[in-house]
């Protein structure tokens, strides 16, 4: 079973921009409820929103941690409130207070899809 991952965080992912030119990084704080070994992530305080669902699987020795995640950008900002969705893998640190790993998703166009790195780092 996972440990006790409740609190508030620090969520980080960085994203190509092929209309911007670039990569760019997003930052969101974040709670974390959990029920077992179900983990739901929810942004506050930002026009953006962000919300992750995973599943924690015990690897070896190590905690996995696997879902989907759902952005509905800021309305006055670049993506105009449009909604973004894929899959998510993380890795949970030894002392359980960062995860760090990789999401999958649709680009603006629905044309392609992109990668790119995600870290949430525990706050409280």
């Amino acid at each position: 079973m996972a440990p006790d991952l409740a609190g508030i965080w620090t969520s980080t992912y960085e994203y190509p921009s092929s209309s911007r030119g670039g990569t760019f990084t997003s930052e969101h704080q974040v709670t974390l409820t959990q029920d077992g070994n179900t983990v739901r992530v929810r942004s506050f305080g930002s026009p953006s929103r962000v919300m992750i669902d995973l599943e924690a699987m015990e690897v070896e020795d190590l905690v996995v941690l696997t879902g989907t995640w759902t952005e509905v950008t800021d309305p006055a900002g670049p993506y105009e409130g449009r909604r973004y969705h894929g899959g998510i893998q993380l890795l949970l640190s030894e002392d359980a207070r960062r995860m760090s790993g990789a999401w999958i998703g649709h680009n603006r166009s629905l044309t392609s899809v992109n990668t790119g790195s995600w870290v949430l780092e525990q706050v409280t």
